[in-house]
């Protein structure tokens, strides 16, 4: 077979010539890389050994070339075993893919220089579904994955979403979504994609509270192989963007998926709606972030809640953000399920934390708390005694004086001085310190504890769903989101579009290519060619010059036009002679759909007909949209 070829090879080589600052410099100036298809270990290979130049190993800041040619010698072993880009944005492909040569390799060395490039692998927005835990050596003590993305985060996350352009304002709303539902109901990425419209409920039309079923559908089943169901009372504006999407898609299947068009393949919605969550999630906190650390962030929340729930002391952190998610009243609606109306003291607390294992869907909350809770220091904040004021007779009573006594102030001194002298016992046992011990973390920056970090953040601010439809309607050159928009408000009925004819059209015109914004040139073409095209027969009439040919190629090379099969007829007059018509035809005009018929014509001129044709869309139906759109 074809041998492949591994840049990174040429990139040591060059690295001993000219050095360390010199190959940096040059790695700099190269344009972004676009990923092959077929397999991406080549380029990942090359990106893995700019890393290892520009930062060094674990141990060393540089490392010896020598040292790099060792860690990165596995391509010959590699070249068995290659990656599609397809399997490598996929939680299953990319894991089975791991599994599969990790297992089968020669030696301990070799096992241990492949489990540094899937270290890095796991790093990488594009296979960032690789579950590095699964490699880990026995011999080696278990490394909890600590970080999560906090509620602060999450808000930048959705704002930066909604600031980018994205392929198509339907593809922003879905990648808001897999946010918002993937954090609050803690979901896995498979998770998220397999859920179909009949896995999702709300509970009352206008209200917060959704009711999520996660359970193996045609496309995969969850981690641990059972079904659960997930609630999560959103904040409001949240709310919104979601009943939003179940209203633009209320007529689609049930069997539809949530996220995605119908009929869009699980490979599609990795790359739509996974993909540019994973780029924002990096981009807002740091390179080691993954997707997965939504769920960890969703799971703390859900831990807080739950125990806020059964505290005497209402916390309250100095995160307005997360304040608003651990406020009773909204903790109450999303345990609503459990609670039934019951007062707390009714509720069985023993099985309190099994209810957030459950939701998670872990079967014991061992498992939540070792790998996802990251130490118990923010629990110390739910049982500071609160400080209580006493009238003059309750210390009376309390000291055991009679009515009257002034021997108060004398007593109270006494205590004080007791107290002082066990100090240094009582400082290293006292709640307090431990409290401002963890506070002193975060101002520090160690501990990560960044919800309690002064960023302020409230989710009453901002009005997402306004904010999205005005870039609906403002920003929108593309003919995908105009389409969207007169999907959402026909202007006439005999036009009307429903959600599986949009869906069609998305999958005709793009099938993952960008759609463009045209220039006024293009504009004007598409508008000549949809103002000479005969409705009821779809077809139309060029002219055998270059110029129609020119013409009819840059608009038919277009993503919106290139699904139509196009039927070339020559209508030939009989004492024409030769085949030069038709061979300018297939030369000038061709593109790659084209079908030519001759016939011949008694009288007249000769002249040529296009006739259009599409599978499974009326080509009436979208000349008319168009007509409507551009």
């Amino acid at each position: 077979g074809n041998k492949q070829k591994w840049p990174h090879k040429k990139l040591l080589k060059e690295y001993k010539k000219i050095g360390k600052k010199a190959i940096l410099q040059q790695v700099e100036g190269e344009p972004q890389m676009v990923w092959s298809q077929d397999n991406i270990l080549p380029q990942l290979y090359y990106l893995y050994v700019i890393e290892l130049i520009k930062f060094g190993g674990v141990k060393a800041d540089t490392l010896e070339i020598s040292s790099i040619e060792t860690y990165t010698s596995g391509d010959d072993y590699l070249n068995q075993h290659p990656l599609s880009f397809d399997n490598a944005i996929s939680e299953d492909g990319v894991n089975s893919w791991a599994n599969s040569f990790y297992e089968n390799a020669e030696s301990e060395t070799v096992r241990l220089h492949l489990f540094y490039f899937l270290r890095f692998m796991a790093e990488q927005e594009l296979t960032d579904a690789l579950d590095i835990d699964a490699f880990q050596s026995v011999h080696l003590p278990k490394n909890v994955d600590a970080n999560q993305v906090t509620v602060q985060e999450l808000d930048s996350i959705i704002k930066l979403l909604l600031d980018c352009n994205p392929e198509s304002k339907l593809q922003q709303l879905f990648c808001l979504v897999v946010v918002i539902l993937s954090f609050h109901g803690c979901l896995r990425r498979g998770e998220i994609l397999r859920l179909r419209m009949c896995d999702i409920a709300l509970n009352e039309p206008k209200g917060s509270l959704f009711r999520i079923t996660i359970t193996r559908t045609s496309e995969g089943r969850p981690k641990n192989g059972k079904a659960r169901v997930v609630h999560v009372e959103l904040p409001p504006e949240q709310a919104k963007l979601l009943r939003l999407l179940l209203k633009i898609k209320d007529k689609a299947h049930h069997l539809d998926p949530l996220m995605g068009f119908s009929g869009e393949l699980l490979s599609s919605r990795e790359r739509q709606y996974i993909l540019p969550v994973t780029r924002a999630i990096k981009s807002i906190c740091g390179q080691l972030a993954r997707f997965h650390h939504l769920r960890h962030g969703g799971a703390f929340v859900l831990t807080n809640q739950l125990i806020n729930l059964f505290c005497a002391v209402e916390y309250t952190p100095s995160c307005r953000y997360l304040s608003e998610l651990l406020q009773i009243s909204f903790v109450k609606k999303r345990f609503s399920y459990w609670l039934e109306n019951r007062p707390i003291e009714l509720i069985n607390s023993v099985v309190a934390l099994d209810q957030v294992a459950n939701m998670i869907g872990h079967s014991l909350f061992e498992t939540t708390r070792n790998s996802y809770l990251h130490g118990h220091e923010w629990i110390i904040d739910y049982f500071t005694p609160v400080a209580l004021q006493y009238s003059k007779a309750m210390l009376r009573y309390l000291l055991g004086l009679n009515m009257g006594s002034n021997d108060i102030s004398r007593r109270i001194k006494l205590l004080l001085k007791s107290d002082c002298t066990n100090i240094q016992h009582s400082l290293h046992n006292n709640v307090f310190l431990f409290s401002s011990r963890v506070n002193e973390m975060v101002v520090n920056n160690a501990g990560r504890l960044s919800w309690l970090s002064d960023k302020p953040a409230d989710f009453k601010s901002a009005n997402l769903l306004n904010s999205w439809l005005i870039n609906l309607a403002h920003q929108s050159g593309t003919s995908f989101d105009l389409l969207t928009q007169y999907y959402l408000k026909p202007s006439n009925s005999d036009l009307l579009l429903m959600w599986k004819e949009l869906s069609q059209l998305k999958l005709l015109i793009y099938r993952n290519k960008v759609s463009l914004k045209y220039t006024k040139p293009t504009y004007k073409l598409i508008n000549k060619l949809l103002q000479n095209i005969d409705i009821e027969n779809h077809s139309f009439e060029v002219k055998l010059t270059k110029r129609d040919a020119l013409n009819y190629k840059a608009v038919f090379e277009l993503p919106e036009f290139s699904m139509f099969k196009r039927q070339f007829t020559l209508f030939k007059n009989a004492k024409t002679v030769g085949t030069k018509q038709q061979l300018f035809i297939e030369d000038q005009f061709f593109i790659g759909k084209e079908k030519l018929m001759v016939e011949s014509l008694t009288t007249g001129k000769s002249k040529v007909l296009v006739k259009l044709e599409l599978k499974d869309f009326s080509v009436k139906k979208l000349i008319n949209l168009y007509k409507k759109i551009f």
